[in-house]
């Protein structure tokens, strides 16, 4: 592309020779983006005139650089007087204003490009380097340019409001996840926030994380991020549960004619989802991030993600470092991409087996495993407790579940849920939740 001074100075005499255009102008065109120089001194001088309620032409902008002691150093009254007489026609505008934008976009990313030599060469992790700068580009080429540029907090209005419509039309601000009281509590999942569900073994997480993102795939995008079992064994799980048929009969081998039927008939609805699974393995947050990023380049958006689970994602560096260090850059990077792409992101963790030795089984904050990190950076921290996993033959836990609210970042904290586990279905349900 050749980098012209022409457009600036075309710029300009528009302003010199038509002061109906500087509304517009310069509602498009900050002076940061303008070159320092000439061009830059009397786009200056307009804006400072314009803002002042002075009107603005030859003569004024001339004055206001006289009295700046710029006027001078850029050529003097001829030099205005000769951009003025050779100003484009008004209706070319648009024009102008888009080409002085589109070399700032350029000069932008072509500075981007001369560090991403620089970086891709030295990098441990090719991926997140290219996503890091993919973004950095996609910034620049949407327009947000003014990347550390301030913003008051009325600019947060809007959003407050959209919120307030959408809870009173829908019930949430968020997704619906399927489990009234939950949503009640937490407002649905909500764009940006990082959800943490942790439980010890055998607790049932990856069936619940599961149940919830069935039921928002329903009419979302969800991408399921499984590192721990294979896209078979969910299909199995949801079609064994859609089906009402006990799982543990393909295991005892007692599987009949009519239950092959049953599942088949099932083939339809998990057709219908809208259910990504990514099972890759070794899998880093910069794999997270492509498969959001190619969810929302072939399906146009992704609503949300689960994370099966956070201990099983392999670090980001090729140096070994303490595992809670790990651990800890892993959970922030979570939370930065659900910011980034405005996404609620679930996430199950184990947790610490020191538990066990209480008397009081019930998980709490402090049992988070390997990083008290996960607790600073999750929006919203909830443990699943079954009581009959520690006393099977109390015959009221039976089928009994908890799910432990132990942090809300703004809403309600400590609430604690009843949920009903059927096993053979591999599905968890409210007790007030009504079949659907």
């Amino acid at each position: 592309m050749d980098i012209s001074d022409d457009v600036y100075k075309d710029l300009v005499a528009i302003c010199l020779t038509d002061s109906s255009k500087i509304p517009y102008i310069t509602t498009k065109v900050n002076l940061e983006i303008i070159p320092n120089g000439v061009y830059k001194e009397i786009y200056k001088s307009i804006i400072e005139l314009y803002n002042t309620g002075i009107d603005v032409d030859i003569i004024t902008v001339s004055n206001r650089l006289l009295n700046t002691g710029k006027l001078k150093e850029i050529g003097g009254r001829a030099f205005i007087n000769d951009i003025a007489l050779n100003a484009p026609l008004p209706r070319l505008t648009n024009q102008v204003v888009d080409s002085v934008l589109n070399q700032a976009t350029y000069k932008k990313v072509s500075a981007l490009m001369e560090d991403f030599k620089s970086d891709i060469s030295s990098t441990a992790d090719i991926n997140k380097t290219c996503l890091d700068y993919c973004g950095k580009i996609s910034n620049v080429v949407s327009g947000n340019m003014e990347d550390d540029k301030l913003e008051t907090i009325s600019g947060g209005i809007d959003e407050v409001l959209y919120d307030m419509v959408a809870s009173k039309e829908k019930g949430v601000i968020g997704l619906d996840t399927g489990f009234p009281t939950l949503n009640y509590y937490i407002g649905g999942l909500q764009k940006g926030k990082l959800y943490i569900v942790g439980a010890r073994p055998s607790m049932g997480k990856s069936s619940f994380v599961m149940n919830i993102a069935e039921y928002v795939s329903r009419k979302n995008n969800v991408l399921f991020i499984s590192l721990e079992m294979s896209r078979k064994e969910y299909a199995q799980r949801m079609l064994f549960s859609r089906a009402n048929v006990d799982v543990n009969k393909i295991n005892s081998g007692t599987i009949t004619d009519d239950d092959i039927v049953k599942v088949s008939e099932q083939k339809d609805y998990l057709d219908s989802l809208n259910l990504f699974i990514e099972t890759k393995t070794p899998c880093r947050v910069s794999d997270i991030e492509l498969a959001i990023i190619n969810l929302q380049a072939s399906k146009g958006s992704c609503d949300l993600v689960v994370v099966d689970y956070l201990q099983l994602l392999t670090p980001m560096g090729k140096n070994s470092k303490n595992r809670e260090v790990e651990v800890a850059e892993m959970s922030r990077d979570l939370k930065s991409l659900a910011i980034k792409y405005q996404v609620p992101i679930i996430v199950l963790s184990q947790l610490s087996r020191g538990l066990e030795s209480r008397e009081n089984k019930r998980p709490m904050l402090s049992d988070l495993r390997e990083s008290g990190a996960i607790e600073q950076d999750a929006d919203v921290v909830t443990f699943l407790y079954r009581n009959e996993y520690y006393y099977p033959d109390d015959p009221a836990s039976r089928g009994a579940a908890e799910l432990l609210i132990r942090k809300n970042r703004g809403g309600q904290n400590n609430r604690d849920i009843e949920l009903c586990w059927q096993p053979s279905k591999v599905k968890f349900m409210e007790t007030i939740r009504k079949e659907i």
